[in-house]
């Protein structure tokens, strides 16, 4: 339902008003969750975050360490599965793009063109003398 910036204000004072912790029947944990849903609805961006599903857990992808994707992308993947690639087993390259990540760059060396790498080949002259 769509509301305006004074009927936020109103409703906000209201379930403040009767969930504070000094008041009969309120308590912290009450308070705190009248006050995010503020802070969610009274912002744009974070209340289009928040109907996008941007707060809710994501889990952790295979390797254990980071966020899966948002909760949008998932609802995407199942009911539109065309707009995404087959990958039943993951992504196939992904081994290789973190080992290509690790390797330091190897810098060219003075006279030696882009493409080339100092020490790439042995015996040859890039530059007459």
């Amino acid at each position: 339902r769509d509301f305006g910036a004074d009927e936020l204000k109103k409703a906000y004072r209201s379930a403040s008003r009767s969930a504070h912790p000094d008041r009969h029947g309120g308590s912290t944990a009450a308070f705190e969750r009248v006050s995010a849903a503020h802070d969610a609805l009274g912002d744009a961006a974070a209340m289009e975050g928040y109907d996008r599903g941007d707060d809710l857990d994501r889990g952790l992808e295979r390797d254990g360490t980071t966020q899966g994707p948002p909760f949008s992308e998932g609802v995407l993947r199942r009911y539109f599965p065309e707009d995404f690639p087959f990958e039943p087993f993951g992504d196939p390259y992904e081994h290789k793009r973190a080992a290509e990540q690790r390797r330091p760059a190897r810098p060219n060396g003075p006279g030696i063109p882009d493409g080339s790498y100092l020490g790439s080949c042995e015996g040859c002259q890039l530059e007459p003398d």
